[in-house]
């Protein structure tokens, strides 16, 4: 069930399959500054998403795919993350593609324009298991933020639910994120290494509940946690954003 979503950014134009920077990440050791490790027991990509106004092409490069002849190219994206309602905008082209333990991955990209834009990209990592999920009736429990979000960076964000839970032990099986100006969003469970994420929900809560994407609403078992030590999240947005809402869908297990 491990999974971890690690992102890239780099504002500049006119480039032809340029590698950008790594987001900066303390969990993945990173080699130079636009490259990351493959963790040997996390070496599936799950889903990748990449956006910038005048993106070409996008890929993902890695030595195995290389040796393989293989080009790990993305579908050029040009779903907005918020309001559009446009379906679930990650590439799914190489889905499970298997990289070797530990090599080295970046994003390659050819951007055109003719003034600097922001150019980002969003990769999951994940084990290839999908366990089964907790049996039990969903609950779905709305928590906020108010912290000041850095641009372009992970930023650690502590929630506050609107009730409390009651004592016990829960299961997170899918989450949405939101904020004005949010990418993605991943998710910090005590006891886990690995943070698994998904892509956020840019603008209003009200718009995001009008017209929800299903990939940010998938089910996966996330983790486990007790009501004592709530998860915390990261978020990656393209603004100093100061309001976070988050959705948990949790199941009680004891």
């Amino acid at each position: 069930m491990a999974r971890h979503v690690c992102a890239f950014h780099k504002k500049t134009y006119g480039i032809t399959d340029t590698e950008i920077d790594v987001v900066a990440d303390t969990v993945l050791t990173q080699d130079g500054s636009t490259r990351f490790m493959v963790p040997p027991t996390l070496n599936k990509l799950e889903w990748a998403y990449v956006s910038a106004t005048n993106l070409t092409k996008a890929r993902i490069y890695c030595p195995s795919a290389e040796r393989k002849r293989t080009t790990l190219y993305l579908n050029k994206l040009s779903a907005d993350l918020g309001t559009s309602g446009a379906g679930d905008p990650r590439s799914m082209l190489h889905k499970d593609y298997t990289f070797d333990p530990t090599e080295h991955i970046s994003l390659r990209v050819t951007v055109g324009g003719s003034a600097d834009e922001d150019i980002v990209g969003v990769v999951q990592l994940y084990d290839g298991t999908e366990p089964a999920l907790p049996t039990g009736e969903p609950r779905l429990v709305r928590a906020t933020s108010s912290t000041t979000l850095e641009a372009f960076k992970w930023t650690l964000v502590n929630i506050t639910p609107d009730e409390q839970l009651e004592a016990g032990t829960y299961a997170l099986i899918g989450f949405v994120p939101i904020s004005d100006n949010l990418i993605a969003a991943r998710v910090i469970i005590t006891g886990q290494v690995y943070r698994a994420g998904v892509l956020g929900f840019k603008g209003t809560e009200t718009n995001a509940l009008k017209t929800l994407r299903r990939d940010l609403w998938e089910k996966h078992l996330y983790g486990v946690f007790d009501h004592k030590s709530l998860p915390q999240f990261e978020f990656l947005s393209a603004g100093a954003d100061t309001d976070e809402v988050v959705y948990l869908l949790l199941v009680k297990t004891a």
